[in-house]
């Protein structure tokens, strides 16, 4: 498994939160 997964989720939950 890559963390670079992970690290987009994290950017698409940003982009929605903001």
């Amino acid at each position: 498994m890559r963390k670079s997964k992970q690290i987009q989720n994290l950017n698409v939950s940003n982009w929605q939160t903001h």
